[in-house]
C-alpha cells in the first residue's frame, strides 16, 4: 500500500476523505491531515498525519461499522426512541413488523403485532423478545434493541 501524506493528489486521497467524512477534494491538505491525526489518536495510533496501513485499516473499519449501524436504523426516526405503549406512526409500524419477524422463529407471533399503534400487546411482544435476547425486561423498544433485532434478522436471512 502506498503511504499518503500532505500535498498528495489522487483518487485514493478522495477515498480517505470520504471515509473520514470530510470534503472530497482529492488533495491531501491541512484539513485532511488534521482529520487523519484525530482519527489516529482515537484509535491509539501514532498521530503523524500519514495514511499508512494501520491507519487506513482502522478508518475503514470505523466507516464500515458506522455504515452497518446506519443501515440497521434506516427507515425509523431514531430521535423517537424509545418506542413504548401509546406511540404511533410509520416508525411504530416498522417496529411492529420487526417484532413480528423476530418472533416468528420462536412461534411467538401475536395478532397484536399489526398496524401502527404501539399497544400493550406490542409491549408484551417486546418483553418476550428482550427475554430471548437476554436484555433487561421492559415493554419498550430502544435503539439498541432495534439494532439487535435488525442484526439478528439480517444474519438469519443471509
Amino acid at each position: 500500500m502506498r503511504l499518503y501524506m500532505p500535498d498528495d493528489r489522487a483518487s485514493a486521497v478522495k477515498n480517505i476523505q470520504r471515509l473520514l467524512k470530510i470534503n472530497e477534494s482529492g488533495i491531501y491538505d491541512a484539513r485532511t491531515a488534521q482529520a487523519v491525526r484525530a482519527a489516529q489518536r482515537s484509535f491509539g495510533l501514532d498521530d503523524n498525519g500519514r495514511v499508512d496501513l494501520p491507519t487506513f485499516s482502522a478508518v475503514l473499519e470505523m466507516y464500515r461499522r458506522n455504515e452497518r449501524t446506519r443501515s440497521y436504523t434506516s427507515g425509523v426516526d431514531t430521535s423517537a426512541f424509545p418506542y413504548d405503549v401509546g406511540a404511533y406512526g410509520v416508525g411504530v409500524r416498522e417496529i411492529i413488523q420487526l417484532l413480528y419477524s423476530a418472533l416468528v422463529p420462536y412461534s411467538m407471533t401475536s395478532s397484536a403485532l399489526r398496524g401502527a399503534i404501539y399497544t400493550v400487546g406490542v409491549g408484551d411482544a417486546a418483553k418476550k423478545l428482550r427475554e430471548i435476547y437476554g436484555l433487561p425486561i421492559a415493554t419498550y423498544v430502544d435503539e439498541d434493541m432495534y439494532v439487535r433485532i435488525r442484526r439478528e434478522l439480517l444474519t438469519e436471512n443471509g
